[in-house]
């Protein structure tokens, strides 16, 4: 089953998470970009036509678990 939210074009020598958090100016601005993310999330959850409201709640759910200390990549 492909992943709808961390999807295989995210991924290559180095995903794209990992090189924003690289290339953040710190820590902080990383985790701040993370907690918006979220929130764009969650402010278009179940109004996009093509898009289920539940993809988007689990797209902030993974931004969010960068935030409380988890990589969501279960790594």
């Amino acid at each position: 089953m492909r992943d709808q939210i961390n999807p295989e074009h995210y991924r290559g020598e180095i995903e794209t998470v990992d090189f924003m958090r690289a290339n953040a100016k710190s820590e902080e601005f990383f985790l701040e970009f993370c907690r918006l993310t979220a929130l764009g999330y969650i402010a278009r959850c179940g109004k996009k036509p093509d898009n289920p409201a539940a993809q988007d709640a689990e797209k902030a759910i993974w931004w969010l678990k960068w935030i409380a200390g988890h990589d969501p990549r279960n790594r």
